[in-house]
């Protein structure tokens, strides 16, 4: 049964539905209500996602002409690749998100929709195992220096799980197919698939805090700035720690619902705190780190240039009074 109602003015009725879907005792109602609010919460993630898809392309095209004709930055291959490859996730994930909500609020529970969601869940998750990397690097290259025996290992250790969660969601994938949709939920290979997705992205969120407390006490330790400026670091530090750590231990949390108290999770709450909220904001803050970052980069170089440039007019100052007085 597609869960489109018959008439879309019952969007307005969100709310009331949510309640009428507890509260009625009649089966037919509670299936208007279902579709109603199925629908809803669809076209709400439509909407979120149409509007990242859309910061997202805008982030990659500026960049894209900001980059064009300028050499390379210093950074390291890893760290560039990860950079490129973040921007092209965001661009492609996000559409893709769009694409399964579109076949999953209009054309219901199919194979498409359930195949395309399981992939985006494994994409997400490469992503952020890459911008862990990511910042595991600039943080070693900050306080460390910029050679380590350890580093390749690390990236070692990234690949392999990355291919891992591929190569695993595919086979189990596969095999799930055989199987009607209305059977799938419960069975050995989608419980021990979304074990397996619970159970990296909750180490992603223990990731980010270990990652977090270390950058924390080393700014608390550090004497290479002003106490403002340290302070400022130590804010932005705790508050990102906090929101990547809370989010991703959220999001498993509510995927792993089911398996704690052996039944599912309410549609909006699944959604929203599942794949919503912890999809969106991560990224989004992610994009805006990356961003403030360069920008502090070009700041940092026109201020070198300006210095530059005044020591030149310094050094030409009594030439030039000179010329003048003969």
């Amino acid at each position: 049964r597609s869960p489109l109602p018959m008439s879309l003015s019952n969007l307005t009725w969100l709310p009331r539905a949510i309640f009428q879907v507890h509260a009625s005792e009649d089966p037919d109602r509670i299936d208007d209500c279902v579709d109603c609010l199925s629908v809803g919460l669809g076209i709400t993630g439509l909407a979120i996602y149409g509007t990242f898809l859309l910061l997202a392309i805008s982030w990659a095209i500026i960049y894209r002409i900001r980059r064009k004709g300028k050499g390379s930055s210093g950074s390291s291959k890893r760290r560039r690749f990860i950079k490129r490859f973040f921007r092209f996730y965001l661009v492609v994930f996000t559409a893709a998100r769009v694409g399964w909500l579109s076949v999953r609020t209009f054309l219901g529970s199919t194979d498409v929709a359930f195949v395309l969601n399981h992939l985006l869940i494994i994409t997400y998750l490469t992503a952020f195992v890459l911008v862990l990397s990511y910042w595991g690097m600039d943080y070693h290259r900050y306080y460390f220096g910029t050679t380590s025996k350890g580093m390749p290992k690390v990236t070692i250790l990234t690949c392999i799980v990355i291919i891992t969660l591929y190569i695993f969601e595919i086979v189990a994938l596969v095999v799930m197919l055989g199987d009607p949709i209305e059977e799938r939920n419960g069975t050995f290979w989608y419980d021990v698939t979304l074990a397996l997705e619970i159970v990296v992205t909750a180490a992603l969120g223990v990731g980010f805090l270990i990652w977090g407390t270390s950058l924390i006490l080393k700014v608390g330790k550090s004497d290479d700035s002003t106490l403002n400026n340290r302070r400022l670091q130590l804010i932005v530090a705790i508050g990102t720690t906090f929101l990547f750590t809370t989010l991703f231990m959220l999001r498993a949390f509510v995927f792993s619902y089911h398996f704690i108290f052996q039944s599912g999770l309410d549609a909006p709450f699944h959604y929203i705190f599942g794949y919503y909220i912890p999809e969106t904001i991560p990224s989004l803050l992610q994009m805006f780190m990356t961003e403030k970052k360069r920008l502090n980069r070009v700041r940092a170089r026109r201020e070198i240039d300006d210095l530059y440039k005044l020591h030149e007019d310094s050094e030409d100052a009594p030439l030039n009074r000179a010329y003048e007085q003969e």
